[in-house]
């Protein structure tokens, strides 16, 4: 890997951020975390990341929602979708609305790594 891949972890537990840090930091990756979904649209929509993971069920805001402001902003950037609430039809719809990457918590950190890796790097 030439250059780090930039991670954003959006989570509002903070010891699933921490722990998100620490794994993905441990593999040579940047990695930044936000919990209030504000900063974490904010941060986000400037571009500096090379991949955002996205909690379904953040504390002010749903995760879809935080999503959705991306998308409309045509960002690009690729987003996993991280949550302890997937069923098959909250699935299908980050399917239709153009998420195509998700894990359900918790999860192996070898199916982590494995997303993370085939994600394109900007």
């Amino acid at each position: 890997m030439s250059q780090a891949k930039r991670i954003l972890v959006i989570d509002d537990e903070q010891d699933f951020c921490k722990m998100m840090v620490e794994m993905l930091t441990g593999e040579g990756y940047r990695v930044e975390s936000a919990a209030h979904p504000i900063l974490a649209a904010e941060r986000a929509l400037s571009g500096d990341f090379d991949l955002i993971t996205l909690d379904l069920n953040l504390e002010e805001f749903n995760g879809k929602d935080v999503w959705d402001l991306y998308r409309d902003q045509n960002v690009g950037i690729p987003v996993v979708v991280i949550s302890g609430y997937l069923n098959q039809e909250a699935r299908e719809d980050l399917e239709d609305s153009g998420i195509h990457h998700t894990l359900e918590k918790p999860f192996r950190k070898a199916k982590l790594l494995e997303i993370v890796e085939k994600a394109p790097a900007n």
